[in-house]
C-alpha cells in the first residue's frame, strides 16, 4: 500500500511540475508577443516604445519635427500631420484634409491656431478650417517652409529654405527680411526661436542672428564670437543661456562668455548637430540630437550619457527632433519613426 501511494504521490508531483512548466512557457510567450506588438523594451532604458509604419498610423518613418502643445503631441512627417493625444491618433494629409502638402517640416501654435510649414507653403488650421498661403496667393517668397515660431503677440515668424529669408506675418501684413534689405546674414533659416524678452533668434547658414523685431540686428559668427561654425541649425534656451547646435559642434553662450563642445574636446559623439532640437529639461539636462550617433545627454555637472543603437532599443542613430516632457523624452528619427523613452536617469 505504501509503494502504491508513493507512486500516486510522485505521479501527482510530476503532473504539477508539467502544469507549472506549461504555465511558464505560455507566460513567456505572452510577454514576448506583447513586447513585439508594442515595442516595449527592457534594457538600459527600460520604458521604451517605438511607433513606426508597422504598428501605428504612421505612413512614413521619417519624422521631421515634434511639437508639444499642452497635452497634444504633433508630428511633422513626410506623410502628413499627425496628432497623438491620450494614445489616440489623428492623421491629416492631402487625401482627407485641405493641407497643402504631405511633406511637413515645422509646426507652431498660438491659442487655438495651429501653423504648419510644408514644402508647398504655409497652412493655418483652427481645428476645423484650413487656410493655405503660397507664393501664388500671398507675399510668401518661397513655398518651402523650414521653421516656425510665434511670439507673445501672436505674430508668426517663418524660416525658409535657401532663398526666402526670414518672414514675419501678423495674420494680415507680411514683412520679408533678406540680406539685401536687413541685417539677416543668410537667406537660409534653419530654425527660429523667441526668447523671454521677445527677441527673435534665427539660425542661419551665415551665423546666429538676434533681432529685436524692429531694426536692431546682432550677428554672431566664428570671427566675432565663440561660435564653432557659421552653419547654425538649432537653438534652445536655458534661462538666459543659449545652447546652439552647429555643423562644428555645440556652443553655450551666456550673453557674455562662450564655451564650445566638440568631439575633440568633450564626449560629444559627433560635431554635426544638424537641423535638430536641443531640449532642456527641468533638471538641467541637455538632450542633444545628432545625425548618426543618437542622443547625447549633458547634465548640469557636465557629465555625459548617451542613448544610441548600441546601448538601447533606439531604432536609429539619425535623430531629427527631441522634445522633453517631464520624465518622458520623445525622439523623432529620420528613418525609424517615433520613440518614447520614460524615466531616463
Amino acid at each position: 500500500m505504501f509503494v502504491r501511494n508513493t507512486k500516486f504521490f510522485l505521479r501527482g508531483c510530476l503532473m504539477k511540475e508539467k502544469l507549472i512548466l506549461v504555465f511558464i512557457i505560455v507566460f513567456m510567450w505572452a510577454c514576448k508577443k506583447e513586447s513585439q506588438t508594442f515595442n516595449f523594451y527592457e534594457g538600459v532604458y527600460p520604458l521604451t516604445i517605438v511607433f513606426n509604419n508597422t504598428n501605428s498610423p504612421l505612413l512614413s518613418n521619417k519624422i521631421n519635427h515634434i511639437y508639444k502643445n499642452n497635452t497634444v503631441l504633433w508630428l511633422a512627417s513626410d506623410s502628413g500631420l499627425y496628432q497623438l493625444q491620450n494614445n489616440t491618433w489623428k492623421v491629416f494629409n492631402t487625401s482627407n484634409s485641405a493641407i497643402s502638402d504631405n511633406k511637413i517640416n515645422a509646426i507652431a501654435a498660438y491659442n487655438s491656431i495651429l501653423w504648419i510649414g510644408t514644402n508647398s507653403g504655409l497652412c493655418k488650421f483652427d481645428g476645423t478650417n484650413w487656410q493655405n498661403y503660397t507664393m501664388q496667393n500671398s507675399p510668401l517668397p518661397v513655398n518651402k517652409i523650414r521653421s516656425l515660431a510665434v511670439d507673445n503677440s501672436g505674430v508668426l515668424w517663418i524660416g525658409t529654405f535657401s532663398g526666402g529669408g526670414l518672414c514675419k506675418f501678423d495674420g494680415t501684413n507680411w514683412q520679408i527680411y533678406t540680406p539685401s534689405n536687413s541685417g539677416l546674414p543668410n537667406n537660409s533659416v534653419a530654425n527660429v526661436q523667441i526668447d523671454n524678452q521677445g527677441k527673435i533668434w534665427a539660425c542661419t547658414g551665415g551665423g546666429l542672428t538676434q533681432f529685436d523685431g524692429v531694426s536692431s540686428w546682432t550677428i554672431y559668427r566664428t570671427n566675432n564670437s565663440g561660435l564653432p561654425n557659421n552653419q547654425v541649425y538649432c537653438l534652445a534656451f536655458e534661462d538666459n543661456k543659449k545652447w546652439i547646435g552647429t555643423n562644428g559642434g555645440l556652443a553655450l553662450f551666456d550673453n557674455m562668455n562662450w564655451k564650445t563642445y566638440t568631439s575633440s574636446n568633450s564626449q560629444l559623439p559627433l560635431d554635426l548637430v544638424r537641423a535638430i532640437d536641443i531640449a532642456v529639461d527641468d533638471n538641467g539636462k541637455k538632450y542633444i540630437a545628432t545625425e548618426g550617433k543618437g542622443l547625447a545627454i549633458l547634465d548640469k555637472n557636465e557629465n555625459w550619457s548617451f542613448i544610441n543603437t548600441e546601448n538601447s532599443k533606439l531604432p536609429s542613430g539619425y535623430i531629427t527632433s527631441v522634445v522633453v516632457d517631464k520624465n518622458v523624452v520623445w525622439i523623432g528619427t529620420q528613418d525609424a519613426g517615433l520613440v518614447r523613452i520614460e524615466n531616463i536617469k
